[in-house]
């Protein structure tokens, strides 16, 4: 069995090793509403069994529809599938396991969100210091194989 305290890691690379590496951990990563590609931080995490990826554009391409805009944060698919993911992030930390979000944060890199969709942005950070305030409750963590 493994234990651990529930703790926000901050990791500033991840690499597809540390996953299998890290069973007991949930890893973040930037996502797209398509849940496909491999581009960025999903070459490194997508399919692995403990990585949950957060929704920061629409598509996994560069053009101007794949991107999403500040108009988005209004959209309840939007809103909600942002919601379902971080709600993983927030049952893992709250039941004293480990949570790692890149220490960049996500949807800062390809997504632009800050200059593309700030409202979006800006409630990603927001789950992100919720997260934060819950890991300082540093409740214990009893696991054996990993994330359910």
């Amino acid at each position: 069995m493994t234990e651990s305290h529930g703790r926000l890691i901050r990791p500033k690379f991840v690499t597809r090793a540390m996953l299998p590496a890290q069973p007991a951990v949930l890893f973040a990563f930037g996502d797209n509403m398509q849940r496909r590609g491999f581009g960025d931080q999903a070459r490194e995490m997508r399919g692995e069994p403990n990585a949950v990826g957060i929704p920061t554009k629409w598509a996994p391409h560069a053009g101007p529809a794949a991107f999403f805009r500040d108009t988005d944060s209004e959209r309840q698919d939007v809103r909600q599938a942002i919601a379902d993911a971080f709600d993983q992030l927030d049952a893992a930390i709250r039941s004293g396991c480990a949570v790692a979000i890149p220490a960049d944060g996500l949807g800062t890199g390809r997504a632009e969100l800050p200059t593309r969709a700030p409202r979006i942005a800006n409630y990603i950070s927001e789950r992100i210091t919720a997260i934060e305030a819950a890991a300082q409750r540093n409740v214990l963590c009893s696991r054996q194989g990993g994330m359910p």
